[in-house]
């Protein structure tokens, strides 16, 4: 039996679908990121399981147990909000105590857990500081440690670290991730960073509008995207419009040039119109057309090399028409004999083994 599931909630403010008939379970220990732009529904229905929204319909069960109609002070669940939300009149070690004191803990026990959190969260040497006295990572770590305190059965996090610098967010996650997986606690994560979903979900739901597009590993949702919202919002995707030459064998018009794909859709026929879904880390660059007939191969024209770092990003437009391609390559890929610059011809190979979906 799943330790948390989400079973048909639904959500409505005034003529606003917040949530729309949403269902997924959590085993105990899994970590669920909720991935999607503002607006799509993934804060609301955090909400409704913390308890501070009522759902329309639907239910919330925890480890076996109804709580859609238990209030959240009930429910035995930590929060961490955005804000972070600590009291400024407390030092570090009474905000992480105040749920404790609250619940009538003895002292010695309040004393001991928090020495303990604030161990594990990195700030023992920091105990005695009130929130202006730490930097914005460290309120957060704070936050998580208070909202860890009481031993709560499901832990959520409200975008938890988007008022942080890039650095400190990296490596906040992965602490939040470390002490996730230690404690094992079944942890619902809202996020719009498509990054931290991946760096750290065991699995991800990925909201639009409200529903739920795809649910899924980080693998799956990377490499298997179930629609066209998932495929341009997770990751940077080339998505070329062609039509079926020939469904039985495989082969596509893009422009003048011909595709050649190990599989199609079942809904399409000869004429109709596709669309290839490629990452552009999985195109290949070559200085000239190699024999093996085993890649498609394009010729494409660079228009802009970005560097990226490791990498560069190339912009290119493909002869013979068909569209443009985004192209991520290594920077000693400048060994190609080839200049990566504007305006030079270089081939782009790709698998056939490419994800095709129907031209909507």
């Amino acid at each position: 039996m799943a330790f948390l599931e989400i079973d048909q909630v639904r959500r409505q403010f005034a003529t606003q679908v917040a949530v729309d008939n949403i269902s997924f379970t959590a085993d105990k220990g899994e970590f669920i990121s909720l991935l999607g732009p503002s607006g799509s529904g993934k804060t609301t229905l955090l909400r409704i399981v913390a308890g501070f929204e009522r759902p329309d319909a639907g239910r919330i069960v925890v480890d076996g147990e109804d709580v859609t109609e238990v209030p959240p002070q009930r429910r035995n669940m930590g929060m961490v909000f955005q804000s972070y939300a600590l009291f400024p009149n407390m030092t570090a070690a009474n905000n992480v105590a105040f749920g404790l004191r609250t619940r009538g803990v003895p002292r010695a026990q309040i004393e001991a857990r928090v020495r303990e959190l604030l161990a594990m969260v990195g700030l023992d040497s920091k105990a005695d500081r009130y929130p202006h006295q730490l930097s914005g990572g460290e309120q957060q770590r704070v936050a998580l440690a208070r909202a860890l305190a009481p031993n709560p059965r499901v832990l959520l996090l409200d975008e938890p670290l988007s008022a942080l610098d890039a650095l400190i967010r990296v490596n906040l996650r992965a602490e939040i991730r470390r002490i996730q997986q230690a404690l094992g606690i079944t942890t619902l994560y809202v996020t719009h960073d498509q990054e931290e979903a991946l760096a750290i979900s065991d699995r991800i739901v990925v909201f639009n509008r409200g529903r739920a597009e795809q649910i899924g590993t980080p693998e799956d949702i990377y490499d298997r995207p179930s629609s066209a919202f998932v495929s341009s919002f997770v990751g940077t995707m080339n998505r070329l419009t062609c039509r079926v030459l020939s469904r039985e064998r495989g082969v596509l018009a893009l422009g003048s040039e011909e595709i050649r794909v190990e599989a199609l859709p079942s809904a399409v026929s000869d004429g109709d119109l596709v669309e290839l879904w490629i990452r552009p880390e999985r195109i290949r660059l070559a200085g000239a057309p190699e024999a093996d007939a085993g890649d498609n191969q394009l010729a494409v024209v660079i228009e802009q090399v970005m560097f990226l770092g490791a990498r560069l990003g190339l912009k290119t437009a493909i002869k013979g028409g068909g569209g443009t391609l985004t192209i991520d390559v290594a920077r000693d890929a400048e060994d190609l004999g080839v200049p990566l610059k504007a305006g030079e011809t270089v081939i782009a190979r790709f698998s056939q083994s490419i994800a095709v979906t129907p031209k909507s």
